[in-house]
């Protein structure tokens, strides 16, 4: 299983993830997206951040619809 770094939920195989790297400061993290997060992040603007779990709401709201 793999967990979303975008909105914190817990997604189990077999599931579409996206796997992401950031880099900063002279450091690598990598995480995953689920796809609804990944929509998100795609529509934020550069330079837009997040931390973990901060898009749960917004994710949340558009699998509602």
């Amino acid at each position: 299983s793999h967990t979303c770094f975008g909105c914190g939920r817990k997604f189990e195989p077999p599931c579409k993830m996206v796997s992401a790297a950031v880099a900063d400061g002279g450091t690598v993290d990598s995480y995953y997206l689920c796809e609804t997060c990944a929509d998100i992040v795609s529509d934020m603007q550069s330079g837009d951040e997040y931390g973990y779990g901060d898009l749960q709401d917004e994710a949340l709201e558009r699998e509602s619809q």
